[in-house]
């Protein structure tokens, strides 16, 4: 069993203690995040492409966090950055940990990506309705979507050309626009709010622009109650009034 000795960037010697090699990074990862309660090895000017270094990384010590802990520094960076920046015409700005997922995606996450199953939300996106930046929130990455739509989180631009520079968008399963049956679902759960006779149309004229309309949909709406209709307090289904006439 193999033990290092490991510190915080904001301890003092009297505060190292030994470490499991896993639970350690190198110290630039800390300086890099600005990350000062990351555990780090206590070994300050390590050089990179040293023998030593190479043992220490064959031991465990981390070049990269966590994955899950990465995202949840992200989180932490995004809501500290939104309470400090509650007065008007803030700019968002994106975090030193969004950054740095971006960048070391490919190499060191993307394999445990595919069986992570991540729930936290942390792409910074806006709702469609919101254009401050005060008004930013985080999202699932099967949650947000490139293209302008009225329905869901839109990813922002800033975040879609960094995940661009890294070649990383479709790696992390993000799309231009939600699926049909998607939007119809969105659109079901807020219906009291968006199928009205004055925003109907406009949020049908979007689900026609999506993929995924055939025969086994068109079967599945039948039965389901959306089509508002002027002077009726109640939504109707296409089994009396043909879907096509809102398109």
């Amino acid at each position: 069993m193999h033990l290092c000795i490991g510190t915080r960037q904001t301890s003092a010697g009297a505060n190292r203690q030994m470490y499991f090699p896993q639970d350690l990074h190198f110290p630039f990862v800390a300086e890099k995040l600005n990350w000062p309660e990351l555990l780090i090895l206590d070994w300050h000017g390590i050089a990179q492409h040293s023998p030593e270094y190479a043992f220490l990384k064959e031991l465990g010590v981390r070049e990269v966090p966590d994955l899950k802990n990465l995202i949840n520094r992200i989180v932490y960076e995004h809501n500290k950055k939104q309470r400090q920046s509650s007065q008007p015409k803030t700019k968002y700005k994106l975090s030193i940990s969004l950054q740095f997922f971006a960048e070391n995606f490919q190499k060191h996450y993307s394999t445990l990506w595919k069986t992570s199953n991540i729930q936290q939300p942390f792409l910074p996106s806006r709702l469609p309705t919101k254009k401050s930046d005060n008004d930013i929130i985080l999202s699932v990455p099967e949650k947000v979507f490139i293209g302008s739509n009225p329905l869901c989180p839109i990813l922002l631009p800033e975040v879609v050309r960094l995940f661009q520079k890294h070649y990383i968008i479709l790696l992390l399963g993000i799309i231009e626009h939600p699926t049909l049956t998607q939007a119809f679902d969105i659109v079901m759960e807020r219906k009291n709010e968006l199928l009205t006779v004055d925003k109907a149309g406009h949020i049908f004229a979007y689900l026609n622009e999506l993929n995924g309309l055939n025969q086994l949909f068109v079967k599945r709406l039948s039965n389901i109650a959306f089509i508002p209709l002027k002077g009726l307090s109640i939504l109707t289904s296409t089994q009396h009034m043909h879907f096509i006439c809102y398109f």
